[in-house]
């Protein structure tokens, strides 16, 4: 019952509008809401500290023995971690879109390196482009978002790059082979090739022992102490031994195989024993054997180079600064000395490492160089120009086509390289390498035959245990040659 006089109950603070409240009021009411606010939070401190303290409830007794736990918060938590989340993936988000945008960049700058290239007005001023545009298509590479997952900036850079190989092509005529294969490893895992022999594809063919010789590639181990003949299929496969020292032919036993060649239509080898070389054929599906004229006195202790022309051998290494040739059908008698005196000149044989036979003779000196024989005197020499690098040791020549035209192929190691000359005027052709990207290296260059028999001249490189065929690439033109417009 309320008595006379007497208010109904109502807090000590009333929160009335603030449209009722004056500009004093409104100003004043943050620090009135904080005071209000410390007011509360004191009363409650006194009134906690004067509450009894609860008494434990003995095990047994009450519903739990247990404190009781305010709830965990997880809406907060969950909300947190949201906001954590979608803060991270936005930022993740710019970081991609940044690399994305200096990708582009990178590549913007290269593609007008590459045209400043193309603009240059002499070749050095365009080897030194190269070099700028080559750093600019690093940089490029080195980008995270220029991956085969990014399609449209893959494609930009493997244009970009073709570019770029088109431009050194053009001012380096320097050109890469496209999809090498390896067609045959050595059976042993330290063992290493010397030569290669290669059929030409012969056509008109009916003889079936012919044939089947056609349909194998052979190769030569390396090494004089033990060296056998191998043969391979022609699209690849395994290396079965074909021809072994110690293996009995005829009334004779073979020895360290010394150098192996394609004369006419079979593969023949030449092996070193002490009564002398013999030269190795096939007859009647099987080796047989003849001994070379004289070659108990030879005294090959280095590399024997024998080449076939016309059915004739010619053999560099035998003896000493001359080459001997044997006359077809006639092995069995003394050679002839094919280097007339005095034929050599002033020029130094002593260092060839090399020699071809096309009608002509070829001999090979490290530095390049290579004499050019007839009738058993020098009439020629031709020194590559135009390289870059340089060339510093040459081991290998290899000469396709008949006298008037084909090329020469030099091999250098140290470079990695293939060098093509035209034969007649021996201006360099292109020089030739494998992609840097490419699985396969040229690290140990020892052997290369040339098939020029098909359509399309095929290689067959050794590189120590493989024998490794490709494509010969055509050669680049000069950007700074006139390209002549189509007739309209």
């Amino acid at each position: 019952m309320i008595t006379a006089g007497a208010r109904a109950y109502r807090p000590r603070y009333e929160m009335r509008p603030l449209v009722d409240m004056s500009w004093g009021e409104r100003l004043a009411l943050p620090f009135r809401l904080t005071a209000i606010s410390i007011g509360a939070a004191w009363r409650a401190s006194r009134t906690r500290r004067h509450e009894p303290q609860q008494r434990s409830i003995p095990r047994g007794r009450g519903l739990s023995y247990r404190r009781t736990r305010p709830p965990f918060p997880w809406l907060p938590l969950l909300s947190l971690t949201t906001i954590v989340a979608v803060l991270i993936g936005y930022g993740i988000l710019l970081s991609q879109q940044n690399s994305a945008r200096l990708a582009e960049e990178y590549l913007s700058i290269a593609e007008q390196r590459l045209a400043e290239v193309r603009a240059s007005s002499d070749e050095t001023v365009a080897l030194e482009r190269l070099d700028i545009a080559s750093e600019a298509i690093d940089e490029v590479l080195a980008s995270p978002e220029v991956t085969r997952t990014n399609s449209v900036l893959w494609t930009r850079y493997q244009e970009l790059q073709r570019e770029y190989e088109r431009s050194l092509a053009s001012v380096q005529r320097l050109t890469f082979f496209d999809d090498p294969i390896v067609l045959a490893s050595h059976p042993l895992d330290t063992g290493r090739f010397s030569t290669v022999v290669v059929p030409a594809q012969l056509s008109g063919i009916t003889d079936t022992t012919v044939l089947k010789g056609l349909r194998y590639v052979y190769a030569l181990d390396a090494g004089i102490g033990n060296a056998q003949l191998y043969r391979i299929p022609r699209d690849g496969g395994e290396a079965e031994t074909y021809l072994a020292p110690n293996q009995p032919v005829g009334t004779t036993v073979v020895g360290p195989l010394r150098a192996a060649l394609w004369r006419i239509d079979q593969v023949v080898a030449i092996d070193s024993a002490p009564s002398g070389f013999g030269y190795y054929f096939r007859q009647a599906g099987g080796w047989n054997y003849s001994k070379l004229g004289a070659s108990e006195i030879w005294n090959a202790s280095e590399r024997l180079d024998v080449e076939e022309y016309l059915g004739n051998l010619y053999l560099w290494g035998a003896q000493p600064g001359e080459i001997l040739k044997y006359n077809s059908g006639r092995y069995g008698d003394a050679p002839d000395f094919w280097l007339q005196t005095g034929g050599a000149g002033d020029n130094d044989l002593t260092t060839v490492v090399d020699m071809a036979v096309d009608g002509s003779i070829y001999l090979l000196q490290p530095n390049g160089t290579i004499l050019v024989f007839s009738e058993g005197q020098v009439v020629g020499t031709i020194a590559p120009q135009g390289l870059i690098p340089p060339i510093s040791t040459v081991t290998r020549l290899v000469v396709t086509g008949p006298p008037a035209e084909g090329s020469i192929f030099l091999l250098e190691p140290l470079a990695e390289r293939i060098i093509q000359l035209d034969k007649i005027s021996g201006e360099m052709m292109q020089q030739i390498k494998i992609r840097p990207d490419d699985e396969l290296r040229l690290n140990e260059l020892t052997g290369l035959t040339v098939d020029d028999s098909g359509s399309r001249p095929m290689l067959y490189i050794i590189n120590g245990g493989q024998i490794i065929r490709a494509d010969l690439p055509p050669p680049p033109r000069s950007f700074f040659e006139e390209v002549d417009e189509p007739t309209p």
